[in-house]
């Protein structure tokens, strides 16, 4: 049997889950709709990247280091 108690706390619920929901619809646009870009590797000549990992402890973390070849006039 439905007492008037469940009733009120069904509709405080209600309400609850209504303004949660309508405080955070632009995360959940974000969410269901994300937006997108493409994005292009850089244009720079004499610009490459090397790999390689470090020596300083026993984890060999991963470096990605940018190489500048600078020509002297």
């Amino acid at each position: 049997m439905v007492n008037r108690r469940t009733v009120i706390k069904g509709i405080i619920g209600a309400v609850a889950l209504g303004t949660f929901a309508l405080g955070y619809s632009e995360v959940f646009e974000k969410i269901v709709r994300p937006s997108t870009r493409l994005y292009c590797p850089d244009k720079l000549d004499g610009v490459r990247y090397v790999y390689s990992s470090c020596l300083g402890c026993n984890i060999r973390c991963g470096i990605r280091v940018r190489i500048v070849l600078h020509q002297s006039s």
